[in-house]
């Protein structure tokens, strides 16, 4: 393959050991809420009490990490 037609790099890069990247999953209230097995209002006061990390989208919603709500599972 010459050099005009290589494909792009892939954002997912492997370490050097050969273990695959994990792809962060963003998820809803209503699926934070399932997966950690609490109510919205208990997943509101953590939220707003920074003992849960989320972020806010461009529309307002917002959306929890699944790797953040597995090490809230593993702190409590």
């Amino acid at each position: 393959m010459n050099p005009k037609q290589q494909r792009p790099a892939s954002n997912n890069h492997s370490p050097s050991d050969g273990t695959p990247v994990r792809q962060d999953r963003y998820l809803t209230e209503r699926e934070a809420c399932e997966i950690l097995g609490v109510s919205r209002s208990t997943l509101v006061r953590w939220r707003s009490l920074q003992q849960i990390g989320f972020c806010r989208l461009p529309s307002g919603a917002i959306r929890y990490r699944l790797s953040d709500l597995e090490n809230c599972m593993r702190r409590y």
